[in-house]
């Protein structure tokens, strides 16, 4: 359970014109009791099987998104509903060699939000929810392998907010440039339902080291996501990319010697520089950016 005891009043000499945007800014006292439950289970129906089920239900506020306080925010932003549910199952098989886990969730919560022109929506109600897969194999000492995969559903609820989202800037500042248009033009959006911009649906990623007695030895991994829309209007999305790593390696008692090699098929693909929300996915058509081609890094590791 957590408490909150705000005590506000503005600053001496705050210019008068600061102290009326949506109400007078006087002398302001709020108390707040935010409950919160946290519980946990499990069942082993098997030797090798284990079942578990963890949940988090609790109330925060909108101030744990900004860290400040105003008198716009009314009684229903310190009494914020977050709660995850996840259900799984984890396996051991092949005698200890192999490790399996498999889980659902569904997290829903609050996040950060632009002030709306008709009134105050610090934060918006967001939902995530999908399916992983973990596993490793080791099939002998010198090699093991791990390998993952998540399904992720994101979104913003909007619904019952006067507006959507806002917008910023539906093209790049060099496009502005080129054909006269106006630049970072604010746009806001129908209420209702959006998935989160710069977000992959599908992420998966794989890793198999080997390492000798003498203390040689190489890994290769891949890493590989679905596209990306650039904005709630999800008129642009960029390409599902992959990437293929690898290193080379020594290890003595006292150091270790590293060479890493990224992107060895030099594939070109591009990132979301707003993952997720507003405000920073507003911005994508700004900030999505090219990633490394093929590079190489060495490192050395002395260990005391």
């Amino acid at each position: 359970m957590d408490f909150y005891h705000v005590d506000a009043s503005p600053p001496d000499g705050t210019p008068a014109i600061l102290l009326e945007p949506f109400e007078p800014y006087d002398h302001t006292q709020l108390t707040a009791i935010l409950p919160q439950l946290t519980f946990s289970s499990s069942y082993r129906p098997y030797p090798w099987m284990s079942l578990y089920a963890t949940g988090f239900f609790g109330q925060t506020t909108a101030q744990s998104q900004f860290g400040a306080f105003a008198p716009e925010f009314t009684g229903s932003y310190y009494h914020q509903l977050n709660e995850l549910e996840e259900i799984g199952v984890k396996c051991n098989l092949l005698n200890n060699r192999f490790f399996l886990a498999l889980s659902v969730y569904n997290q829903t919560g609050f996040v950060p939000a632009f002030v709306l022109p008709s009134g105050i929506t610090p934060t918006v109600s967001a939902t995530v929810r999908g399916f992983q897969i973990q596993g490793s194999y080791q099939p002998c000492k010198q090699l093991w392998i791990n390998f993952g995969y998540n399904h992720i559903d994101g979104f913003e609820n909007w619904s019952s907010d006067p507006i959507g989202p806002t917008v910023n800037q539906p093209y790049s500042t060099r496009v502005a440039a080129l054909y006269h248009l106006p630049v970072d033009p604010i746009v806001s959006l129908a209420p209702g339902l959006y998935p989160f911009p710069g977000f992959p649906s599908n992420y998966a990623n794989w890793i198999a080291t080997y390492k000798m007695d003498n203390g040689f030895g190489i890994s290769l991994w891949a890493i590989a996501e679905t596209g990306q829309w650039l904005g709630f209007n999800y008129a642009l999305r960029t390409p599902s990319w992959y990437t293929l790593n690898g290193r080379l390696f020594y290890t003595a008692r006292r150091w270790e010697a590293s060479l890493w090699i990224y992107n060895l098929t030099n594939n070109h693909y591009l990132l979301a520089g707003g993952a997720g929300f507003i405000p920073a996915a507003s911005l994508d058509y700004d900030y999505a950016a090219l990633q490394m081609p093929f590079w190489i890094q060495e490192t050395l590791q002395i260990f005391f």
